[in-house]
């Protein structure tokens, strides 16, 4: 039985994963426990069915430890091959932010690597469908003038 019902959800309108990119961070609230940002994603869906999303679960890692989470009830609709911009907030703890320094001045400060991980929840889907985005930042680069 259990394997009828996971052909039968894989077999749903959205065979690729969303593309959830991260656009822009802006800091919101800092308080000696706890920081809160604004995080600008970019959902795309590369599917031929619209993604009416009911909300979402995320997490972003640097340098492969857990940095801030979030959760959001926002409900938006991705169109069929088409993509959505929302604003969503995550929050860090003191720890979080004092593992990272910590990590930061024991190692090389040349390259800072991210992802952002989660899943959306979509009605009428088992589950949620699963993204992760993932890159780095290389401080050490020359810094480039635009003439």
């Amino acid at each position: 039985m259990l394997l009828v019902l996971a052909g039968c959800a894989s077999l749903g309108p959205y065979r690729d994963p969303p593309r959830v990119s991260l656009v822009n961070v802006v800091p919101m609230e800092m308080t000696l426990f706890e920081q809160r940002y604004r995080l600008t994603l970019r959902i795309q869906n590369p599917n031929n069915a619209d993604l009416p999303v009911e909300g979402m679960a995320y997490t972003v890692e640097i340098n492969d430890r857990k940095f801030a989470d979030g959760v959001s009830n926002q409900h938006f609709d991705v169109p069929a091959y088409g993509e959505q911009v929302i604003d969503v907030v995550v929050t860090s703890t003191l720890l979080n932010v004092l593992q990272q320094v910590r990590d930061q001045q024991s190692g090389s400060l040349d390259k800072v690597g991210w992802k952002l991980s989660g899943g959306l929840s979509v009605p009428g889907y088992f589950g949620k469908l699963s993204f992760e985005y993932a890159g780095s930042l290389d401080l050490a680069a020359p810094a480039r003038t635009s003439q």
